[in-house]
């Protein structure tokens, strides 16, 4: 009885022991269909691969297929993230698996993606936050990265160099290393200066001592004078210009890249040598080619915007600039400069006189030979003693112009039917009678006597006018008709 009882407990054993074999194999059966089942959402590295990062293969290929992420709206762009890790597996050692690449932005060991843009050679390195597991996260951490290479409104630069860029956003910051130069990325041109400015007006350009309209006026600048740059407004400009220092309003002029414009289309902007040799070279160096030679007192169009330190720019022919050793050479503006008012006033009048003189030419009278007349002896040395007194200094032709006036008032008899009456007629000849024609009474010229002589005779340079005046003191607006010789100003009146 004791026996079979004991035969009984080793079979239960022996069985509770093959049950626990058996479950022991299953059980390593089902762990090992589970890990296969896992491996089929998950990507394999291959030993070629860094520990920390999944290669993208052969930037070429992949620029092949891949579409530009910098030229993608912001929802494209996240998803083309997933579309250039999804092709990119073809060209690498990671296990083929379309699964995979869904899970890229979201798997622990991806630190950085790279992006070859096609053609360009252009390439852009994100980084991201070993530290985030969370997938959502991280695609978001890569939208705002690329967002900020592609939409420049959505961070404000805060600093450039000339191979990288920050930002300020928030949001990627952190996530931005070293950035090379993105393809958009373009030098600002910088336009040209200029030290001077050119009056940009019909007329005058009004200098003020101050830089309101209401100040006192000290100078003028006419059209296209030019004045150097002393205070930049943004209204108004104090310039330097000839013997004026004042105010002038910035509508009006031409400035920086318009002046320097200004300068080459009326060609005023000159270089000149001052020495017997100069060469001219095709750049502001020694070691370049030689294109010419020029000598003393040669000119040439100046190009300030493309002269360097110690080398003026020149434009050599219609389309060559070329380069003068800026040591030999002198550097001029052709222009003119501002006035004062007194040098304006004197410029007024000088521009009326010139005006006069060539109204004058129209009106030239034709000479004439009238019939003789015969005077006195005494009658005709006064006369020679006024010519002396009015045109001691002057030409012949103007000693003889005013022996005529003396005759035609005579023959007019206004003013007497004498020489001696239309002489010392009140308020005519006022040396006559202030007495200082007395002083003349020895200063009698053989060319006045001359004059007299031939007026007398019948030879009339002067037609019919019967007054003149100073050139210094006419009023030419008042004149219905004149003709200017000489100094003097022969008229006749509009009443």
């Amino acid at each position: 009885m004791g026996k079979r009882k004991l035969k009984i407990t080793f079979v239960i054993t022996g069985i509770f022991l093959v049950c626990f074999v058996i479950s022991f194999f299953v059980s390593d059966i089902i762990k090992n269909s589970e890990s296969k089942a896992d491996l089929a959402g998950t990507e394999v590295i291959s030993d070629n691969q860094t520990e920390d990062t999944i290669q993208m293969g052969n930037s070429e290929e992949i620029a092949a297929q891949a579409p530009d992420a910098s030229s993608m709206t912001d929802d494209a762009a996240a998803e083309d993230t997933d579309s250039v890790s999804k092709e990119s597996a073809v060209n690498t050692d990671v296990a083929a698996n379309e699964t995979a690449s869904q899970d890229i932005t979201g798997t622990k060991d991806v630190t950085e993606v790279q992006n070859t843009k096609a053609g360009a050679g252009t390439e852009t390195t994100i980084s991201i936050d070993q530290s985030s597991t969370d997938t959502t996260k991280t695609e978001a951490a890569l939208e705002a990265a690329q967002n900020t290479i592609t939409d420049d409104n959505d961070s404000d630069l805060i600093e450039t160099t000339e191979d990288s860029y920050t930002t300020s956003d928030t949001d990627t910051e952190g996530l931005i290393g070293i950035l090379s130069t993105p393809e958009w990325y373009e030098a600002i041109d910088v336009a040209p200066t200029c030290d001077y400015v050119i009056a940009n007006v019909n007329e005058m350009l009004n200098v003020r001592a101050e830089p309101d309209k209401n100040s006192e006026l000290v100078g003028k600048l006419a059209k296209d004078s030019y004045a150097k740059i002393l205070e930049r407004g943004e209204e108004w400009t104090k310039i330097e210009s000839g013997n004026v220092t004042g105010y002038v309003y910035n509508t009006y002029l031409y400035m920086d890249e318009a002046a320097l414009e200004r300068f080459k289309e009326l060609d005023a902007y000159k270089v000149e040598v001052n020495v017997n040799v100069l060469n001219i070279r095709t750049e502001p160096n020694t070691d370049c080619e030689v294109l010419g030679k020029a000598t003393t007192g040669d000119e040439f169009t100046y190009l300030e915007e493309s002269s360097v330190e110690d080398w003026n720019a020149i434009q050599y022919d219609d389309e060559t600039i070329a380069y003068v050793s800026a040591e030999y050479c002198d550097v001029e503006i052709t222009l003119d400069t501002a006035m004062t008012i007194d040098e304006y006033n004197a410029a007024l009048k000088a521009a009326a006189l010139s005006k006069a003189l060539e109204e004058s030419k129209k009106t030239k009278p034709s000479v004439i030979n009238r019939d003789p007349i015969e005077l006195s002896d005494e009658d005709i040395y006064l006369m020679s003693v006024v010519i002396a007194m009015e045109a001691l200094n002057e030409s012949h032709e103007g000693k003889v112009a005013v022996a005529n006036v003396i005759i035609n008032r005579m023959l007019n008899g206004y003013w007497g039917d004498t020489i001696s009456d239309v002489v010392y007629a009140p308020g005519q000849f006022t040396g006559a009678n202030s007495g200082r024609v007395e002083l003349y009474w020895n200063k009698v010229s053989k060319d006045c006597m001359d004059a007299a002589v031939e007026a007398l005779a019948g030879y009339n340079n002067i037609g019919d006018y019967l007054f003149f005046i100073s050139i210094g003191k006419a009023n030419f607006d008042d004149y219905s008709k004149y003709y200017v010789l000489n100094g003097h100003c022969f008229y006749s009146r509009k009443w």
